[in-house]
């Protein structure tokens, strides 16, 4: 006997539960407002903006977080996001959106 089979965006849909990857770029947008906001000596800001040096490995580069984050801020069309994320409200409010969003580019 088997059970019925779903696809994720079906589950989704019944359960009215939001997607991994929206929690997940949501999270990852009001960490980078966080950070943001810390003064420029705190190390979680030191690690995540500065440039440590040195020479990368060889081969193709990993996709470093910040990267990645730029890369959906991008996607996103917000422009000047420094300036932005120290309203700290609004961009709460975006985040949310932003995760939607992501979500309705990566469906179509």
């Amino acid at each position: 006997m088997r059970l019925n089979s779903y696809d994720n965006f079906e589950l989704y849909r019944l359960y009215k539960e939001p997607q991994v990857t929206q929690i997940i770029r949501s999270n990852k947008l009001r960490w980078l407002d966080h950070v943001w906001r810390t003064p420029e000596n705190y190390p979680t800001r030191l690690h995540t903006f500065k440039n440590p040096g040195g020479a990368r490995a060889r081969g193709r580069p990993s996709t470093r977080w910040l990267d990645d984050t730029e890369n959906d801020i991008n996607i996103l069309k917000i422009k000047n996001w420094q300036r932005v994320a120290l309203d700290r409200l609004s961009w709460k409010k975006r985040a949310v959106e932003a995760a939607k969003t992501c979500n309705r580019l990566l469906r179509s």
